[in-house]
């Protein structure tokens, strides 16, 4: 330890000094026949140079320690102002709301920010009520949470609101001894924290809403390409078929017919072979049909004005739907334009499904016919009032042979030879269906003009 030399030098001079003031005292009381030098450095008696030395060392041992103890009370106090100015600048300079309060719950100590909070000097805020500086109803909060704290000496995280501002405050008890309590505590400023989770949240949501619309998007996708391939095989398939029962089924109509002709028949008998002649003719109808499925387009592409296809096929079945109280609307586009097609093929499509959507409206209903350009295609929907479909039944609905009509009016190739060219136009069909709303049924094609 550092010895301070002026306090050990004193010390040492206040010895010799008790020694030179014994000295005299010596020469004017009790030895006045000696000279004072004597006395005072080559005659000291003996007893007098043990209680001068003994002084001269009292005086040094405290010199030594009062030395010391003045470096200390030194280092002490200059470690107490470091102290306090990293205290003062931290409060002074602190980003983060730093404050300390008394037990009544009056700041005593605060960081210089609580300025910008509140809006006024430093030196106004503190010794304050915390009705005085904060609105009723947080301030009533504060003091609750703060008393609590300080009973329990728990440490507490609380989030508060004031001036548009989200703070996150965490508050715990100091204690100098066991009567002096006091609170202590910082505050954050969490509200660009508070937003940044929320538009997280938000992104979160939406990205979970496209990955589960993209997800059933892609399943969608996937189920039509495996109903595709499906109705593929069994389109290769019926024209297989067809083709083999085409022959000898035309050889049967044809004996069927030269017996009616060549043979005298009554009348039973007569009826019988008209009986078997329809049914040939019938099943010449279904295997021909079969040889539609799937067909792909052939014959030439001509303009087709879809609108003029619509209004032949709505006129034609003029009479039917007056019978059948079904009532027909037209939205079509204001221009549409005409698209590159097998006119015969497209016309069978919409006979179709106009010749389904009038089945499905029993007891009358309404056929509503709309038409839409967007871009380099065309749409046509067809929207009945019927029935609707089941959500089994949807799934099966281009299938060949599947119907949800009696038997005498289907064969359930309608939509499969419809689904087939409208492929092979290079189109799309769907449908939505509702049993309470009805069923649409959308048509896209490509214009496919030339340049």
């Amino acid at each position: 330890m550092k010895i301070n030399k002026h306090l050990f030098m004193m010390s040492l001079l206040f010895g010799i000094s008790v020694g030179v003031i014994d000295a005299c005292v010596d020469y004017l009381f009790f030895y006045r026949g000696q000279s004072f030098w004597g006395l005072l450095f080559f005659d000291i008696p003996r007893h007098e140079i043990y209680i001068r030395l003994f002084i001269l060392l009292c005086f040094v041992a405290f010199g030594l320690i009062a030395s010391r103890l003045v470096a200390s009370r030194t280092r002490a106090e200059r470690s107490l102002r470091e102290v306090q100015f990293i205290f003062d600048s931290f409060l002074e300079k602190s980003p983060v709301y730093i404050f300390f309060k008394d037990k009544e719950i009056r700041p005593i100590k605060l960081s210089r920010n609580y300025e910008q909070m509140l809006g006024m000097p430093l030196e106004d805020i503190l010794g304050k009520t915390m009705d005085d500086l904060f609105p009723s109803d947080l301030a009533k909060s504060m003091i609750e949470d703060d008393k609590r704290i300080l009973a329990r000496g728990e440490v507490e995280t609380v989030v508060e609101e004031f001036g548009g501002r989200i703070y996150e405050t965490t508050k715990f008890p100091i204690s100098m001894d066991e009567n002096t309590r006091m609170l202590a505590g910082f505050t954050l400023d969490i509200t660009e924290r508070r937003q940044a989770e929320t538009a997280l949240q938000k992104v979160h949501a939406e990205l979970e809403q496209r990955i589960a619309a993209r997800t059933l998007e892609l399943q969608k996708t996937h189920e039509q390409l495996l109903h595709a391939e499906k109705l593929s095989a069994i389109g290769k398939l019926s024209a297989s078929i067809a083709h083999e029962f085409n022959n000898p089924l035309q050889g049967v109509l044809n004996i069927v017919k030269g017996i009616k002709r060549r043979v005298s028949l009554d009348q039973e008998d007569s009826d019988l072979v008209d009986m078997a002649v329809s049914e040939c003719l019938r099943m010449r109808d279904l295997i021909q049909s079969l040889r539609d499925f799937n067909r792909p387009t052939s014959g030439r592409k001509t303009l087709v004005d879809i609108h003029a296809v619509l209004d032949s096929l709505l006129l034609l079945g003029k009479k039917e739907y007056k019978i059948k109280k079904v009532s027909i609307e037209k939205k079509y586009a204001q221009q549409l334009s005409p698209i590159q097609a097998v006119a015969d093929q497209i016309k069978q499509v919409f006979l179709n499904l106009l010749n389904n959507a009038i089945d499905a409206c029993e007891g009358g209903g309404t056929i509503t016919v709309e038409t839409e350009g967007q871009g380099d295609k065309i749409v046509v929907r067809i929207h009945d009032t019927g029935t609707g479909i089941t959500p089994d039944d949807k799934g099966h609905l281009f299938e060949p042979f599947f119907t949800t009509k009696s038997e005498i009016k289907g064969t359930g190739l309608g939509l499969s030879v419809s689904y087939g060219i409208v492929k092979g136009h290079g189109g799309e069909i769907v449908v939505d269906s509702d049993q309470e709303r009805g069923t649409t049924f959308a048509v896209t094609l490509p214009l496919d003009q030339p340049s």
